[in-house]
Order: structure tokens, then sequence, then C-alpha cells
């Protein structure tokens, strides 16, 4: 358990960094974002909740500016209906998203997420805490998970469609003094991935420790000699077989796991993503639990951007369009760049049958990808 203590008291105790943290704070949602990030910063310090951002505000205050139009905050797993009541108490509409991992908070059109169990397993437990930091955010202290913390979940949480999440967890490992002893031992669920960012960081010239990599191997294939040793009972197995012949993957020696299976780990790492990429029933639906929005009329303003950029990532004319989505009340907004004109309707396309009903302002450009008018020649 954590000590209690006062929230002033927890705020001078912790290593504090002063990054310029962006945004469009001069704009209506600017100002509404910031007054539902101070609106829930002041009730979980009141009620002494331990807690952390991570999401957009702590990329925003670790690494590089981020966009973010939504709050990420992390709490134990025993705290997350503490931290629901509480924001209730402070104006919050809540709601309990799915019992196993996420819970939702909204206020003023801005939406918390209440993350009580992150992809690949992770928890907010002591070592998270005492590792937090304080940023400051328009000149208020706020607390953030550590870089290590926050790469190794960007790592977990990186998928197809969203590639951001690879190049934050690359961006806070260039920035920051890492403490390698604590990346590895936080990296022991996804130990695969994590020595992956971390092989692929060296490739791009950031300084990661070669003992460090080496470690990591060795935790998932075993030692030099290890390896050896199995490399040296296939070899035997195959001199002595018949031509052809393939040994049974029982007959070859394992490889040294990390603490946990890597692929039970995989599994539940999926069945989360699956369950975080699919947008709710409208209220009073009685449509089956995990039952896809795409079956529905309608769906809850909060989640229709979410739907969108699932459709529009899994849509093989649309998967590489790097767009920009935007819920303007009845409105959706697109902008950004399209390579051709089929493509640009093939947006909209995907849009309408995911979000029926809204009216689709498609403002992306059409820039065609050309060959340069005079080709270099080399002699």
């Amino acid at each position: 358990m954590f000590a209690a203590r006062p929230a002033l008291r927890a705020m001078a105790n912790t290593p504090s960094i002063n990054p310029t943290q962006e945004s469009a704070r001069n704009t209506p949602l600017g100002s509404r974002f910031d007054k539902v990030l101070f609106d829930t910063v002041d009730a979980l310090e009141a009620a002494q909740i331990p807690f952390a951002f991570i999401g957009g505000v702590a990329t925003g205050g670790l690494a590089r500016p981020r966009a973010t139009h939504d709050l990420d905050i992390f709490v134990r797993p025993e705290d997350a209906e503490h931290t629901l009541n509480e924001l209730a108490k402070a104006g919050f509409r809540t709601e309990k998203f799915d019992l196993q991992w996420l819970f939702k908070a909204f206020k003023d059109d801005i939406m918390v997420d209440i993350i009580f169990r992150s992809e690949g397993e992770f928890y907010y437990d002591e070592e998270v805490h005492a590792h937090r930091r304080f940023v400051d955010y328009h000149g208020k202290k706020v607390p953030v998970v550590a870089p290590e913390d926050l790469a190794i979940i960007k790592c977990a949480v990186h998928y197809e469609g969203g590639p951001h999440h690879w190049h934050d967890a690359l961006n806070l490992l260039s920035r920051f003094d890492i403490d390698w002893p604590y990346l590895l031992q936080r990296s022991r669920r996804a130990t695969r991935r994590v020595l992956s960012l971390l092989l692929y960081a060296q490739s791009n010239d950031v300084l990661i420790p070669n003992w460090v990599i080496v470690q990591l191997f060795e935790s998932v294939f075993g030692t030099g000699q290890q390896q050896s040793q199995a490399a040296h009972a296939i070899a035997t197995m195959r001199s002595s077989a018949p031509q052809g012949y393939q040994p049974a993957l029982s007959s070859i020696p394992p490889p040294v796991r990390s603490h946990q299976s890597h692929a039970a780990t995989e599994a539940r790492s999926a069945r989360g993503a699956e369950a975080s990429r699919v947008p709710p029933a409208p209220s009073g639906s009685h449509a089956p639990a995990g039952a896809s929005a795409s079956n529905h009329l309608t769906l809850a303003p909060e989640y229709v951007v979410a739907h969108i950029r699932e459709a529009l990532a899994e849509d093989g004319r649309t998967i590489q369009q790097d767009l920009k989505i935007l819920l303007n009340g009845n409105q959706i907004v697109v902008k950004g760049d399209c390579p051709t004109e089929a493509q640009c309707k093939a947006v909209e396309e995907v849009i309408r049958a995911a979000a029926p009903g809204y009216e689709i302002a498609n403002q992306a450009r059409i820039v065609a990808v050309t060959a340069p008018e005079r080709a270099e020649e080399i002699s």
C-alpha cells in the first residue's frame, strides 16, 4: 500500500521537469481541455488517490508536443471505482466502460480515460508511483509516469493504426538519461517488444548500451552456452535422422522464458487491444457484449472519431492516409492530404459507412505525387 501523505508534500518530494507544453490553449476547445485537466487533478489530489498521466499529456510533457483531445490517467485497480466516484462529485458524467481495464468520465465534451490495467498487463504499482515525475502544464504541476514506464507502455500498445506510439518511445529514449536497470525490470512483461525497440533505436543512432540489449536477448533466448547446446542438439538429431526429416518441436530444447509466458501475455494483449477498439452500443441497446458498432445505427459522440479511425485503418483504400478527423456537432470534418481524387472519395465512403447520419465536410487536399521534371544522371 502507498503511504498516505498530502498531495502537496508528494509534489515537493517528486522530481520535476519543466518542458514547454504546447496546445491550442487560446481556443474554446483548448480552454475547456485545460479546465477539465485541472479539475481532474484537483479532484484526485484532494482525495489523495495515487495517479499519473499517460497518453498525450505525458508524451507532450516528457518528449515531444502531442495533439490530444482526451486525458488518460493511470490508477491502481483498487482505486478505479474511488476515482470514478470522486470525478462524479466534481461534476463529471461517469461510465464503467470495461470492468477489466477502463472506466470513463466526461465533462464539457472532454473525455477522461481512467486506465487501471494497461496493454501488456501493466499496472500502476509502487514502482510506477515512486518513479513518476511532475511536469509544468500551463502553470500547474501535473504527475506523469517516468520516461522508462511511458516508453514501455508505448511499445506495448503500438499497433498498425497507431505508429506514433513507436516513435514517441524512440523520442523518450533519445531525450532522457534512462535508468536502464529500472527499464529492464519494468520490461519483463513485454521483453520481445522492448528488445525490438532498443535494436531499432540503436540502428537510428540512439545511444543504447549493448549490455542492456544482451541482457534482454538472453532473458528471452538464453545465454550463449544454452543456445549452443540447443543448436548442437538439433544438429545431432538432423545428422542421425533419415533424409528430409525435421525434428518435432517437442524434441528441441525450449528457449529461456521471462517471468511470464510470452504467448499468454500476447494473447491477453490481443484481447485487450480488440476490446479497446470496439465502440460501445448506444444507450439502451441489447446487443451482445463486444458486438461491433457497425451493426448499430448510431454511436455515442465521444466514440465516433475512434470508430472512424478504425474503419479507415482496416480499409485497403485508406489505410495509408494521414488524415485528421474532427467532430463538430453533427458534422465530421476531414483534413489532410490525399494522393488521388479516388482515394479522397474512398475516405468519404468509408466514413459515411462507419458513421451514418453525420454530415461530412471533406476538406482533404488532393496532392499528387509526381516524378521530378528532370532526372539526375549519375555517371
